[in-house]
Formats: structure tokens, sequence, C-alpha cells
């Protein structure tokens, strides 16, 4: 449908990314592709700069994601609820954590993203993600997916045919 709708718009194509990310040839986790194939709408997916926030805290000012690009498209889990609405205390904890190395005996936030990135942890780590989440319940090679989207514009496009008056 969403090529379909481009394509009638005027458009000559469509991006595919979430899609293709979520295809059997890409590269990556396969529970952060089911994390994706499980999402049932556009309202698992948040536009969020928590994980940059995390990740410049730990980056050299050279490789830092600058303002205004610094959000991501991410499947909603524990550290966007934790974190998205309150970025400055995110902040200030992350400074704070880089003083005090958690002598609480816990791990930093940084810490945390980390071990949930390599335990490949959906419901922590950053699953990077559109909003066509909703559309997307299963992982399949990449030319059954562009095959199937051309098939389903096609189909699309020509019911437009017999709908719109000549």
């Amino acid at each position: 449908r969403g090529l379909a709708a481009a394509l009638s718009l005027g458009a000559d194509g469509a991006v595919l990314g979430t899609r293709l990310w979520a295809s059997q040839e890409a590269l990556g986790p396969s529970s952060y592709k089911d994390a994706i194939a499980s999402a049932t709408s556009c309202d698992d997916v948040i536009r969020t700069c928590v994980f940059d926030t995390i990740c410049n805290s730990n980056r050299p000012d050279i490789t830092k994601w600058p303002y205004p690009f610094d959000s991501s498209g991410t499947l909603r889990n524990e550290t966007t609820e934790s974190w998205d609405t309150r970025i400055p205390e995110l902040e200030a904890a992350l400074r704070t954590s880089k003083i005090d190395k958690g002598g609480g005996g816990g791990l930093s936030i940084v810490e945390k993203l980390n071990r949930a990135e390599k335990e490949e942890n959906p419901s922590e780590g950053c699953v990077y993600c559109g909003q066509g989440v909703g559309e997307i319940h299963s992982i399949d090679p990449v030319f059954d997916i562009v095959q199937r989207v051309e098939q389903e514009a096609i189909q699309s496009l020509s019911n437009l045919v017999h709908v719109m008056p000549r």
C-alpha cells in the first residue's frame, strides 16, 4: 500500500528500510528482527534521542550525532520508557556516572545499554525501525519481499483504475 500511495502521489519509488532490515539477508540480531515482526502498529515506534544521548556520552566529540539529527526511530522498550520524557535527567545521570563508577554496585546506564546490545536484548537495546512495523509479520527473503511489494502495488494501482471516473 505504501508503494502504491507513493507512486500515486508522483514519487518514483519508496524506501523499504525497516522492511528490508527485517529480512533473512540483513545482518543483525535475529531477536531484533523478531521484535520488529512482533510489533503490532506504528504506536510501537518512538522517535527518541535516548539512545543517542547514552551513546554520545561515551563517544569522543568527533563521532557524536549532532542536534537536530540526534534522534532515532526505535521500538519502544524499557530503556525508552524509562528515559524518553526525562532527557535532562538522563544527561545528568550520565555525567554523574562518569564521576561515580557505580559505587552502589549497579551497572551504569551506558553499561546497561552495552550489555543489552551484547545480549541482543530488544527489551532494553536499540532496535531501529520506522513507522511501517505494523505491516511486517515475518522475516522473509529479500526477493520475496520485493516481489510481494511489487505485486501488491500493481494490484492496488489497477484497482484505482476501476474506481476512478474517466
